[in-house]
């Protein structure tokens, strides 16, 4: 997870998770501390997805229970997330926008 921060605005890319050492028994995942961007979340404008690993969308059903902002992903990764928020059924009100290469966007 990378946040970046231009002026007001803070934009996150990629929102995975990190898988534990072995000498961590009994941990299966490692989710990113936000506390950063719940501090300041009301600049958090959007999360951008490079591509579906899980390194990069497995942390996505965690996040977006604390923080309401829009996702955007390639359309593959689209729908990887699509299934990994309903598996953790954290699909309310969730929607994961597809970005096209070659288009120019605005958060």
């Amino acid at each position: 997870m990378l946040a970046v921060e231009y002026g007001e605005d803070i934009i996150v890319v990629d929102c995975g998770v990190q898988f534990p050492n072995e000498d961590m028994p009994g941990v299966d995942l490692i989710i990113p501390d936000i506390s950063y961007l719940l501090e300041r979340s009301e600049r958090v404008r959007a999360i951008l997805i490079t591509h579906g690993h899980e390194d990069h969308i497995g942390a996505l059903p965690f996040v977006l229970s604390q923080l309401d902002v829009p996702v955007f992903a390639p359309r593959l990764a689209q729908g990887l997330i699509s299934v990994k928020l309903k598996e953790r059924r954290a699909t309310r009100g969730k929607t994961v926008e597809v970005i096209e290469p070659g288009i120019k966007y605005e958060f």
